[in-house]
């Protein structure tokens, strides 16, 4: 039974690779673009390790290697990143917003992008361009980077208070895990990844103001950390505590003024989103969605940290490369602070931030009380820099052995992710992004009937959860949200949705609705969950659309204008 299963899904899998559509060239090439990832990484560790680290041509240098590391990136993510489907709901719904901000720009307005905020969608108009699925080979190509730009912000982070060789050791591992992991939750366009970046960016800036100060430092500084709430709130207390710290720093430096340079500035990406919102009338499209709800959504539906910790966990050990990256890098970290009562100065400081960091960001990742694997992207930034102010700090302390405390560190983050890669353990996650997540042909009949009935320009109505039949029609979306998964759980702000949907639909007029609920669909399986439970709605598209059958689970009503005339 096993080996005829293996033997169905090997078919499966080849049926998909012949049938789909090839986004972008070296698609059919996994092998190759694999051996280009290994060979770029591991001329990266060389080049950290016995590299020319004198400071001739430095700017030239560091170029060089982090274009190198974006290089890692690319080609072993490649095989995923050109799948010309959706990988994840989140990828297909972020598209979604994006695509619908190109026909309006006001975000809540034409967008609601629940828990993420407008920065999230505006971040990926430029894959937008990029027609059909071939958007979502863009959406990931900017996650990687974005991505990327945090790891460059880390390194040169440590650039400065270690040294340029250390700086460049102490992220290869991330680079590796990152590199490596193929689950879909870190692969895709998640909603972490922009804030991630922004933080990232203002811990540099701000490690600069207290090396040197300069108003320009502050002035990046303070937008950088004033603009995270607007990519996720659930970033906004990292934010915070960065500007606390920043603030105390400035009062012990006695620079009083900067105090109130630095709280003006950021609040200037509030002050422009108030602005925006009322004068186009959209204040309380933000406040109950954006604020209200997301403070609902983070008080229901909770697990206990316990019950989060262990589902994250098992979820880190089944990627494998997470668990040893993070297992590595904080063992080592702990391993390393006795080295911290040996070494003074900025570097003794940073280790003691960067594990408040760490603090911090593990309070934001379980706050919500959900064990969503792709929370852990927010990692990235303090386990890259506690393991770097680590390694500074074995070295420093022990510079008679320095090159045995770089390869002690790198035995316990990096070589055990190049063994895992190298070793026959079969891809755990292989036949659900090959395959699963796949729609078969009901699924290309039902987006192949939508095209016929739509044309360029239109909106498409959607009840239920299935966000990618926007990217593969190329319809934008007639109500604010990708998904009604707001209007359909219970709370004290259903009404509002309801009433906000409908409102929305009738507006847009869409050529064709799709109800999206049943066996088969994403979230919501139980056909009780359709139009018919919202009867101020159905009997509007009762009265206005017919229903034409059902495809892939799902039932597609279309407005009658649009049905070819009967003799």
């Amino acid at each position: 039974m096993a080996g005829q299963r293996g033997a169905n899904e090997q078919s499966h899998r080849q049926l998909m690779w012949d049938l789909r559509q090839i986004p972008l060239p070296l698609a059919t090439l996994p092998s190759a673009t694999s051996l280009t990832g290994w060979a770029l990484l591991l001329g990266a560790m060389a080049w950290s390790l016995w590299g020319d680290q004198s400071g001739k041509n430095s700017a030239a240098a560091r170029r060089g290697w982090w274009l190198l590391l974006a290089g890692v990136l690319v080609a072993c993510r490649w095989p995923l990143i050109v799948l010309p489907h959706e990988l994840y709901p989140d990828e297909s719904q972020m598209l979604a917003g994006a695509l619908t901000l190109r026909h309006d720009p006001v975000f809540w307005r034409s967008v609601d992008g629940g828990t993420a905020g407008p920065l999230d969608y505006y971040a990926l108009l430029p894959a937008t361009f990029f027609p059909g699925t071939t958007g979502y080979a863009a959406t990931r190509l900017t996650a990687v980077l974005l991505l990327w730009g945090t790891l460059v912000a880390a390194g040169e982070t440590l650039a400065l208070i270690t040294s340029r060789r250390v700086a460049q050791v102490a992220v290869l591992p991330a680079v590796a895990f990152e590199a490596f992991t193929t689950s879909p939750e870190l692969v895709h366009y998640s909603t972490e990844l922009l804030p991630a970046g922004l933080l990232a960016l203002a811990v540099f800036a701000i490690l600069r103001q207290t090396l040197r100060s300069s108003r320009g430092n502050l002035w990046i500084a303070a937008l950088l950390l004033g603009a995270v709430p607007f990519a996720k709130l659930q970033a906004a207390p990292i934010a915070a505590t960065l500007g606390l710290f920043l603030v105390v720093h400035e009062t012990r430096a006695g620079r009083f003024r900067h105090i109130g340079l630095l709280a003006g500035v950021a609040l200037l990406p509030t002050l422009l989103v108030t602005a925006m919102v009322t004068l186009t009338g959209q204040a309380e499209h933000m406040l109950i969605p954006y604020f209200l709800q997301n403070s609902v959504y983070a008080q229901t539906g909770r697990l206990a940290p316990g019950q989060v910790l262990v589902q994250l966990g098992e979820q880190s050990v089944t990627n494998g490369y997470h668990a040893l990256w993070f297992g590595g890098s904080v063992a080592f970290s702990i391993g390393a602070i006795g080295f911290a009562r040996q070494v003074r100065g900025p570097l003794r400081h940073g280790a003691f931030a960067a594990a408040g960091l760490l603090v911090v960001t593990t309070f934001i990742i379980l706050s919500p009380g959900r064990p969503y694997h792709h929370y852990l992207n927010f990692l990235t930034l303090p386990v890259t820099l506690l393991g770097g102010v680590a390694l500074g700090l074995a070295g420093q302390a022990r510079a008679d052995r320095a090159r045995l405390v770089l390869g002690v560190f790198l035995a316990c983050t990096l070589l055990p992710q190049l063994a895992l890669r190298a070793s026959s353990r079969p891809d755990p996650f292989d036949y659900y992004n090959s395959t699963v997540s796949a729609r078969g042909p009901a699924h290309r009949a039902l987006v192949a009937r939508i095209k016929s009935l739509s044309t360029p320009g239109d909106s498409l109505g959607l009840w239920g959860w299935r966000s990618s039949l926007y990217i593969e029609s190329g319809l934008y979306q007639a109500t604010r949200l990708a998904h009604p998964e707001a209007l359909l759980v219970a709370g004290p702000w259903q009404k509002f949705y309801l009433r906000r949907y409908y409102d929305d639909l009738v507006a847009a007029y869409p050529s064709v609705i799709v109800d999206a609920t049943g066996p088969g669909n994403f979230r919501f399986e139980s056909r009780s969950a359709g139009l018919e439970i919202y009867p101020l709605l159905f009997a509007w598209v009762s009265a206005h659309y017919s229903c034409v059958g059902e495809f892939d689970g799902t039932r597609l009503y279309v407005r009658r204008d649009r049905l070819p005339a009967t003799p």
